[in-house]
């Protein structure tokens, strides 16, 4: 392999003369591209004019704490998230991405929760409290779940949605000027 030395300046770069006669609107590209560039865009909308909603409050509520020598290191929610004291991690040698806080098999919640706990407590010889506050598994997939909902009212008034629904009705009546000039092709052979 060889490495690349230098650096690039201005003065090292080539300008590249396009001829404008030369491009065509978007609404001509190949099917293929012009698909990806609208499901691109349509996905940069969607992101612009997302929010998130939160599901129960329930799902974020303490499942349980790992206490080593009286002093509470680690405190699982009920879908399972991890958070840890300052230094735990250098302090107890458990490397972040440890397979065991991330086991196979195990579904996100308190399940996932009560094997984390399990195994930190297990690392670090301490125990696990379950607060009153931990679900079952049955408990926790029953509740109404985090989730992305897109504000539609306002996507569809965005100038940048606006410009795409001109672009894709120049597609077809691109498309409809090709079917056109394919069937006179026909006609006149």
């Amino acid at each position: 392999m060889t490495a690349i030395s230098g650096s690039i300046t201005l003065s090292n770069l080539t300008p590249v003369r396009v001829d404008p006669s030369q491009l065509k609107p978007v609404s001509e590209l190949p099917e293929k591209a012009f698909q990806d560039f609208m499901q691109r865009n349509q996905t940069f909308l969607e992101s612009r004019h997302s929010n998130m909603q939160p599901g129960d409050s329930r799902l974020s509520e303490t499942y349980a704490e790992v206490i080593v020598n009286g002093r509470v290191v680690a405190t699982l929610d009920n879908n399972g998230y991890l958070q840890t004291a300052n230094g735990f991690y250098s302090q107890s040698g458990i490397e972040p991405g440890n397979a065991g806080l991330n086991p196979h098999n195990v579904p996100k919640g308190p399940a996932l929760a009560q094997a984390r706990a399990e195994y930190l407590a297990e690392l670090t010889g301490g125990t696990v409290l379950v607060h009153n506050t931990a679900l079952n598994q049955a408990t926790y997939e029953g509740l109404e779940q985090p989730k992305v909902v897109v504000d539609q009212m306002a996507l569809s008034q965005d100038p940048w949605n606006l410009n795409l629904l001109k672009i894709q009705q120049a597609r077809q009546e691109f498309l409809q000027q090709q079917a056109e000039s394919a069937q006179a092709s026909l006609l006149d052979t």
